[in-house]
């Protein structure tokens, strides 16, 4: 019986064996003999950043502060969650016109045309303000060059305006016209996040942010 039983099984064997056919082994077949994963690829996440500062008096200290926790910010910025970032950061600040209440009762709008929501330009080593009205992440001064763009001073409007002044920057005339007239063309790019980040300074204030796409 078991000798019986054992030419039972071999003969299944050879005939499963004959009867077992791969289109891999057809001649000139093109069916791949293992499965390969390809990991998607994901295209780097477009984001154009604009700070709003608050440049009213008495704010240097906190505007100090702001350059103080830069570092940090960009470390989470350029970590993405595991998707690379193509980011750029501008700054705008809170100064678009102060009402002012003069002597003999009368009332005047002081305005502020060299800001009203238009980017402002990044300062060089000296100090001295450049052509430059955004940077880019990849920038290698990046951090230096940020720093220095948040020290807006303490000159500006007592009346901040952060609200207007955003909707100034990213919307019609500045948003399209070109940085050499004077506008933020350029800024924006096409369909990506823009972020905004009011960093009042106040220290009874807290940072707001929105965003636009």
């Amino acid at each position: 019986m078991k000798l019986h039983t054992c030419a039972h099984l071999l003969s299944l064997s050879a005939l499963l064996a004959l009867g077992c056919h791969s289109p891999v082994d057809d001649a000139g077949s093109t069916v791949p003999d293992a499965c390969e994963a390809t990991p998607p690829v994901v295209a780097p996440q477009k984001t154009d950043i604009l700070f709003v500062i608050d440049n009213s008096g008495s704010m240097q200290e906190e505007q100090q502060g702001i350059a103080t926790e830069l570092p940090a910010f960009l470390a989470a910025l350029k970590e993405g969650s595991g998707v690379a970032q193509d980011f750029r950061v501008g700054v705008i600040t809170t100064s678009v016109y102060q009402r002012l209440l003069l002597a003999n009762g009368t009332d005047s709008i002081r305005s502020f045309p060299d800001q009203e929501g238009r980017l402002q330009p990044v300062k060089d080593e000296a100090g001295q303000p450049t052509d430059e009205r955004f940077i880019e992440g990849t920038d290698p001064l990046l951090l230096d060059k940020f720093q220095r763009l948040v020290n807006q001073g303490t000159s500006g409007s007592g009346q901040e305006t952060p609200f207007e002044a955003v909707r100034l920057a990213v919307a019609s005339p500045l948003a399209t016209k070109p940085l050499s007239e004077g506008g933020n063309g350029g800024f924006l790019r096409d369909a990506p996040a823009c972020w905004w980040w009011w960093c009042p300074t106040r220290r009874t204030a807290a940072p707001r942010s929105g965003r636009r796409r």
